[in-house]
């Protein structure tokens, strides 16, 4: 009953930070087959492997290297957190033997000719928006709350509006619309197939985003994973990037 009450009670704000703050794990490792369709249904498909790991300080790392097909293999995307400041975000072109930095001006811009843009990549505090808890509503069969985040006027970002479901079982989001700077509506993303890991933490296998003005989208499913698999801090380097030798 106290459980109920609480939860009950939860404003907006609280949503989006619990949201924010439970089931990452200490470090994984994931396979992933990204599928790009465009507006006909005709698709494109990319191989990824993505390494992750969390800090004490509860910041976290990430790098994408993406292994096929060709025109992209060997392309890396490394992603550090730091505490009250944008993320790091470093991109490797193995066509042009550099790593990237991409600058603030450059967040907006597609990642990679997908629907996910660089800001899309990185994390999301919750002080970077007001938060606003509406009806709570039911999604595939799931009790969810219903959470509208407007983004204050000094943080950069793509979006005038966005609305979040998150599942009230296990605080995992399985459904975002995302409203461009004119009002229109611009993308949403769906997120299913969750399943607890071996560590106790949720995943979602499958995501997509699409893109309501362009028709396109993006899927993402991760094929396989593994949770603490003890990924070493070497990965997270601009080193790392730079071995081509090294997926």
């Amino acid at each position: 009953m106290a459980h109920s009450v609480l939860a009950a009670d939860m404003t907006g704000e609280e949503i989006v930070k619990k949201m924010g703050n439970i089931n990452f794990s200490e470090d994984a490792i994931l396979k992933v087959k990204m599928t790009l369709i465009d507006k006909t249904g005709k698709t494109r498909e990319r191989a990824l492997l993505m390494r992750g790991k969390k800090e004490k300080d509860g910041l976290a790392k990430s790098v994408i290297t993406f292994l096929a097909p060709a025109d992209v293999k060997g392309v890396k995307f490394l992603i550090i957190q730091v505490k009250d400041k944008d993320d790091i975000q470093k991109l490797y072109l193995p066509a042009l033997k550099r790593i990237r930095q991409i600058s603030s001006n450059q967040k907006s811009d597609s990642f990679m000719g997908t629907d996910f843009t660089y800001n899309d990549m990185q994390s999301r505090k919750a002080e970077d928006g007001v938060h606003t808890r509406l009806a709570d509503e039911s999604m595939d069969g799931v009790d969810c709350y219903k959470v509208q985040t407007i983004p204050k006027p000094d943080v950069q970002v793509d979006y005038s509006k966005l609305i979040y479901w998150v599942r009230k079982d296990n605080m995992m989001p399985v459904k975002a619309m995302f409203w461009d700077k004119e009002g229109k509506l611009l993308k949403e993303m769906t997120i299913r197939n969750h399943e607890r890991a071996d560590d106790g933490n949720w995943i979602a296998r499958y995501s997509k985003m699409t893109n309501m003005q362009t028709g396109h989208a993006t899927e993402l499913q991760i094929v396989e994973y593994k949770v603490n698999a003890g990924v070493d801090e070497s990965y997270f380097t601009e080193q790392f990037l730079l071995d081509e030798a090294k997926p």
